[in-house]
């Protein structure tokens, strides 16, 4: 019953809460809709609030600004002019009121401008079907360009890593978006799935990112185990010393060299349980270090 409630729900509000994301907040801060899809992903991914948004939907192979349902909103849009000649949406079509151009119904405009937030434009004079394809491969486009526009503007050091070390920067493309990475379905244990996913994001506890709150330097934020360079994702699972122990115990992952975004492409429950074993080594060798002077 909550299923088919929320997924009503979806059907009839999502596509208009996509508009007004896309036409009323066109700045980084986005929407209330928005403001809460993205809280959700970080809550699903255990990730901080830095993370980036372009990271978080790519991750989780959702849409922007509850874009995610782009066909519940076609479909309505391609059952206006059956359900106008069906008499259900068009009093034109009954012999007892006065003629009324479909096209006028008060609520149709928020349903083009909602399909036109997710890629679609629409003529609400010339009514056509939508191929429902061609809609996903623009809302797909419209991520990767919003992506690329964010790489663009620099110091975007989470989502750098993101690109080159998770994707590829030679798989950039809009194939990327829409589809849920396999270990958020494939890893029952929480802790593990969480782990996996803040090496992935870079919202990991590593120096890299914790010096960031000290607003330390990047290159300061060197590995306080190895003191053999700065204590990021890539550090962390191939090079460390201090996780030297843990890849013995997972041969298979380290069978041959991988870059990081191969490595990570190998099978999601040992690399999550591998990234939650070095989690907790991090966290046993931490407590053994002496103070750090402010």
């Amino acid at each position: 019953m909550v299923d088919s409630v929320l997924s009503h729900g979806a059907e009839v509000w999502g596509v208009q809460l996509a508009a007004k994301a896309a036409c009323c907040h066109r700045g980084s801060a986005g929407s209330a809709a928005e403001k809460l899809q993205l809280s959700y992903l970080r809550h699903l991914l255990g990730v901080r609030q830095s993370t980036p948004n372009a990271a978080l939907l790519a991750e989780t192979g959702e849409r922007a600004g509850c874009g995610g349902q782009p066909n519940s909103g076609t479909r309505r849009w391609r059952s206006v002019p059956a359900a106008c000649c069906s008499k259900r949406c068009c009093p034109a079509c009954s012999s007892q009121m006065a003629p009324t151009p479909w096209h006028s119904s008060p609520g149709l405009p928020s349903w083009a401008a909602g399909l036109a937030a997710v890629g679609m434009q629409l003529d609400l004079q010339q009514p056509a079907p939508v191929d429902l394809g061609e809609l996903g491969e623009a809302a797909q486009r419209r991520q990767l360009a919003q992506l690329q526009e964010a790489l663009a503007k620099g110091g975007a050091s989470r989502l750098e890593h993101y690109v080159h070390n998770v994707v590829g920067a030679l798989n950039l493309a809009p194939a990327m978006f829409g589809q849920r990475e396999t270990y958020l379905d494939a890893v029952r244990r929480r802790q593990d799935r969480e782990a996996l996913a803040q090496l992935r994001t870079g919202s990991h506890w590593g120096a890299e990112e914790t010096g960031r709150w000290t607003r330390r330097p990047r290159e300061q934020r060197v590995c306080p185990h190895c003191h053999d360079g700065i204590e990021d994702a890539p550090h962390m699972l191939l090079t460390c010393p201090l996780y030297a122990p843990l890849r013995l115990n997972f041969p298979d992952l380290f069978a041959e060299p991988h870059p990081p975004h191969r490595f990570l492409r190998q099978k999601p429950c040992r690399l999550a349980a591998f990234a939650a074993a070095c989690h907790q080594r991090w966290l046993t060798a931490t407590v053994a270090l002496p103070a750090v002077p402010p």
